[in-house]
């Protein structure tokens, strides 16, 4: 019931955004819109592009967001019992928090925790930042830097 929920209000905000959002002036690999515009993840730095006088601002493609934060992969893992793709630290909290392994978009249980990189999504955001050298992506802490793949999970709590 909290997965259905939790899905019925993304779809929600989704037609929202949808509904406000408007026509691209330019389009390379994402939308990317005049000045006055709100960017949906992200940031620009405050250098404008050359021979240009208006800011542009740069929208995420919608492909390249993690289904469970809606954030830019950084780290992007597809779960090996169900083929889907999220963020590593996204899907790995989940299962932590509901405490079994089940996919997040279809509640099937799955047999393992196991995940690996997702190469084929790491390459595109890698094209995306390197086609946008002044976008800093939301939650990565300034940095444009993907992080390490397939690094070890973390120890267990050593119990006292």
């Amino acid at each position: 019931a909290l997965g259905v929920a939790w899905l019925a209000a993304r779809w929600a905000r989704q037609a929202a955004e949808k509904s406000t959002r408007r026509e691209p002036v330019q389009s390379c690999g994402a939308e990317v819109f005049g000045e006055g515009s709100t960017v949906a993840g992200g940031r620009m730095e405050d250098k404008a592009p050359e021979g240009r006088d208006v800011k542009e601002l740069v929208v995420e493609p919608q492909h390249l967001l993690c289904p469970l934060s809606q954030a830019l992969f950084r780290d992007p893992v597809f779960v090996v019992d169900s083929g889907n793709t999220y963020e590593r630290d996204v899907v790995l909290g989940h299962w932590a928090r509901v405490g079994e392994a089940r996919d997040p978009l279809t509640n099937v249980r799955l047999p393992s925790r196991d995940v690996r990189t997702n190469w084929g999504v790491r390459r595109e955001v890698q094209s995306f930042l390197d086609a946008h050298p002044a976008f800093i992506p939301d939650g990565w802490g300034g940095s444009r830097e993907l992080l390490p793949p397939d690094r070890p999970p973390p120890a267990p709590p050593v119990p006292e």
